[in-house]
């Protein structure tokens, strides 16, 4: 009685009955991604609260040009009223006169 050699073909393992799940060959691909896209969430949430921040300078430095405004537009109407009040007409000579350019 002689034994029939075996070869590789014959040779019983889970990897090609299984494809997937627990005993799957790529499963570490899969942990592999999702730490990657951990990283990349985590990289995102510190862009976007760097973004936000820079938004919140942004809306301050509005704030305070829209004060400056306000406070330059209330210095010259009382400055007009002083001179409407007084009778002083502002007086325009040939340095105050505004220059045109001829091109």
């Amino acid at each position: 009685m002689t034994v029939p050699c075996k070869s590789l073909q014959h040779i019983r393992t889970l990897s090609g009955s299984i494809a997937t799940g627990a005993h799957s060959k790529e499963l570490h691909i899969h942990h592999f991604k999702i730490g990657c896209l951990e990283l990349e969430r985590t990289r995102k949430l510190t862009e976007k609260q760097a973004a936000e921040k820079r938004i919140q300078g942004i809306d301050v430095r509005l704030r305070e040009i829209e004060a400056e405004i306000r406070r330059r537009q209330s210095l010259l109407a009382r400055t007009r009223a002083d001179e409407v009040q007084h009778g002083k007409a502002p007086k325009r000579d040939e340095r105050s006169r505004r220059k045109v350019f001829r091109y």
